[in-house]
């Protein structure tokens, strides 16, 4: 089946300028042209879509999502201990919004009960709305650390242990909190949870299983180690320096950004603006901000774009 949308723009995400009255012609789930209208030949009998003065764009890919939480309700450790039924139920609805803003791929990076499994599976069935989902189930955290929610990984057998917990339920993904965070009281950005031999054992037994490494790591010598074991990608960096920066590059890492949290008045503000603690490190992020994101297209370091669970705003 041939299809045709056409539109008064079309951005086909190579860098080239938009298209002016541009038409995207699709064949079963291929696209086979992107072109002006006056251009690309449309088969007899397509299915012809016009999107009228509108802009087409492809899908957007949000690299760093929670499917379950709504930062601007607030305690987002707290929302991932409620119900699991609860926690679905909110998801459900978040990826449904997700999906409709035109996000079309998502990294899901730490739910506890596994929840993220079964939607992942009902999308690509196609028995539920959504983004197709990449997912870490539940994250890999210390006791005492940022995202401490449920699951707690103590030591190196523990963490092995829940990490092959992870692979047999169907992780495609290993998260692991390193640094402290914004959304939560526990430790600073710059402090660090786990020793390298801990983390160690973490990337060991992820690579081990062919799983990535995302790591929640600010700055400071925490995210340095993370650097030094190899792991696969840093989430946030928001207190990255130009030679952290360059040591990512040289050694193939991904930096997922994520400042529609702690930047969006509906993200942590709303949600956690009476408590002085994270609005204090809230305050420091913001201030590191446009001259950390200024040092980080300087530096060449591959990076993506999350938005850390502020479903829908991904544009």
């Amino acid at each position: 089946m041939w299809i045709a949308v056409k539109a008064q723009r079309v951005l086909d995400g190579t860098g080239r300028p938009p298209v002016e009255h541009g038409v995207v012609l699709i064949e079963g789930e291929r696209i086979r042209a992107v072109g002006r209208q006056a251009d690309v030949a449309i088969p007899e009998g397509a299915q012809v879509y016009d999107c009228g003065t509108h802009t087409v764009l492809p899908g957007l890919v949000d690299a760093h999502s929670h499917a379950s939480i709504v930062p601007g309700l607030g305690d987002q450790i707290g929302q991932l201990r409620q119900a699991p039924a609860r926690q679905l139920l909110r998801a459900v609805r978040n990826l449904r919004t997700d999906l409709r803003s035109g996000v079309t791929t998502m990294r899901v990076v730490g739910e506890e009960h596994f929840i993220d499994i079964e939607p992942r599976d009902a999308i690509a069935a196609g028995r539920l709305p959504g983004p197709r989902l990449r997912v870490a189930t539940r994250p890999i955290t210390a006791r005492h650390g940022h995202g401490a929610a449920l699951t707690f990984s103590d030591g190196e057998d523990q963490i092995r242990r829940h990490i092959r917990e992870n692979v047999a339920a169907g992780c495609d993904l290993i998260k692991l909190f390193m640094t402290g965070g914004i959304s939560s009281t526990a430790g600073g950005a710059r402090w660090y949870a786990y020793t390298p031999a801990e983390l160690a054992a973490a990337v060991d037994e992820a690579h081990r299983n062919q799983r990535p490494v995302a790591v929640h790591a600010h700055g400071g010598p925490g995210l340095r180690l993370c650097i030094a074991a190899g792991v696969d990608t840093i989430e946030h960096g928001k207190l990255a320096t130009p030679d952290d920066l360059d040591a990512m590059r040289r050694r193939g890492m991904w930096l997922i950004t994520n400042n529609a949290v702690s930047g969006h008045p509906e993200g942590i503000e709303r949600g956690d603006g009476h408590n002085p603690v994270i609005m204090a490190k809230l305050r420091e992020a913001r201030a590191y901000a446009r001259e950390n994101f200024r040092h980080v297209l300087e530096s060449g370091v591959r990076w993506a774009l999350g938005t850390d669970a502020m479903h829908g705003l991904m544009w």
